[in-house]
């Protein structure tokens, strides 16, 4: 709500930003809105064809991130 009191809506099918999202992680729109199924592990199998990895991580990585401890060398444990 801002502060005039009104609520920014859009009704189905008219939302302009439902493909921010999809574009900026590089995932399926499915993936994004596909309510409950989306959620259990065999979903991923879906995402196989649908979904390529990027190489290198080039935006939201947290690698700049001032007391963050990622995880790096695949032991499961945040590296100091």
């Amino acid at each position: 709500m801002d502060a005039t009191g009104v609520v920014p809506r859009h009704l189905p099918g008219r939302n302009p930003f439902v493909e921010e999202l999809p574009k900026i992680y590089n995932i399926p729109v499915e993936a994004v809105l596909g309510g409950a199924n989306t959620m259990y592990p065999e979903y991923r199998k879906t995402l196989r064809s649908a979904y390529v990895r990027p190489e290198k991580c080039v935006r939201y990585c947290g690698q700049n991130a001032p007391g963050l401890h990622l995880i790096t060398d695949g032991t499961g444990r945040p590296q100091p």
